[in-house]
């Protein structure tokens, strides 16, 4: 028990002094919202949405699409609504280095007889508690029917 004890506060002591700290830090953005046709409005239910990793705040190449999405996948329910949680993981924290780089992400939502809708994600936003609420809300996803 001691020995234990001695070894348990040894390797806090060098992760103290090494001037890193295990810290929790958001491995992908997470996103919420309600899908509506971008003509009338309504809510679609039924729509699938996907968050795929992404290493670049890009819209040049998504052909890695089917290899990088990330669980879990959801369906809209009857009134458009989805929730997808951000993804956490644990990290050490040098709090005299520089910031961590952020990390991005891409959320796609599509539908039968729809196109699909991409939106970038972001972790790099430093938001005020007022933003934070407007956040909250749920974002309105409007996709577009593919004209026959």
């Amino acid at each position: 028990m001691m020995r234990s004890s001695y070894i348990l506060g040894l390797l806090f002591v060098s992760l103290f002094c090494s001037g890193c700290l295990p810290w929790r830090v958001t491995g992908s953005p997470g996103a919420s919202g309600v899908v509506l046709d971008a003509k009338t409005y309504a809510t679609i239910g039924g729509a699938q949405a996907v968050i795929y990793r992404s290493y670049a705040f890009t819209a040049a190449d998504h052909s890695y699409f089917p290899t990088n999405a990330r669980p879990p996948f959801v369906t809209t329910s009857k009134d458009g609504k989805f929730s997808i949680p951000r993804e956490r993981k644990w990290s050490l924290y040098f709090p005299l280095a520089e910031q961590r780089a952020p990390t991005f992400s891409i959320l796609m939502v599509k539908h039968d007889g729809y196109q699909p809708a991409i939106i970038y994600l972001s972790t790099l936003q430093r938001m005020t508690s007022n933003e934070a609420e407007q956040q909250n809300e749920q974002k309105q996803i409007l996709l577009k029917p593919i004209s026959q």
